[in-house]
């Protein structure tokens, strides 16, 4: 359904061939990154299309897949919060509401971990965008780039390239690991590394002093 609206509205804002805005929406969304259109040609696409690219990247795959992107589960998850969130404004205060998601209740923890997982894949979308932007990358474009990068795609639109500064492909690195490895468990192994440093030197101070 998704792909299909999406498909329809990139079709009337670029009028290019049907089948190839729908290749490149399933290309999105599943993170696969297959390309048959040239970089010029994505860049003469409407920017609606180019947002609604970076949507598709950005929500990713179903939960237990390989794809990458947040996962439409992770973001149901969220958008049901949010719609729970504004109802109980409108509840008795001693309304029991709860978030469901096929038929299944979805405890707070959850929702907690979802929202902050989410969370830092923004900071570090965000993080990565403007050290483009001050480097003058085109800013829908980079925010495309970046989201690709994030997710695990690899569609571009160009603008990092074998001629980018050295820092934004340093960030690109980063980024494609910890988005392939969906952000927390490398900040745990950062965690964990900081620990044992600590740990270790810490001791080495208090003996030396």
């Amino acid at each position: 359904m998704l792909i299909t609206l999406v498909t329809l509205i990139i079709y009337l804002a670029s009028f290019s061939f049907p089948i190839n805005i729908l290749f490149h929406a399933v290309s999105a969304i599943t993170t696969t990154g297959s390309n048959i259109a040239t970089t010029p040609e994505v860049l003469s696409w409407h920017s609606i299309s180019i947002a609604l690219l970076f949507l598709l990247m950005m929500i990713g795959g179903s939960s237990g897949s390989t794809a990458g992107g947040l996962k439409l589960i992770r973001v149901l998850i969220l958008l049901k919060a949010l719609a729970n969130y504004i109802r109980t404004f409108l509840k008795p205060a001693n309304a029991i509401n709860l978030v469901h998601v096929s038929k299944k209740v979805i405890k707070e923890s959850e929702i907690k971990g979802v929202t902050l997982f989410i969370l830092l894949n923004f900071i570090i979308i965000i993080t990565v965008w403007f050290l483009m932007l001050i480097y003058g990358c085109n800013p829908l474009n980079a925010l495309f780039d970046t989201i690709s990068a994030q997710s695990g795609t690899g569609l571009t639109t160009g603008v990092i390239n074998n001629t980018s500064p050295i820092l934004i492909k340093i960030a690109f690195i980063i980024q494609m690991w910890m988005g392939r490895l969906e952000t927390i468990p490398v900040l745990v192994l950062f965690g964990s590394i900081y620990e044992l440093l600590q740990s270790k030197f810490g001791k080495n101070v208090k003996k030396n002093s």
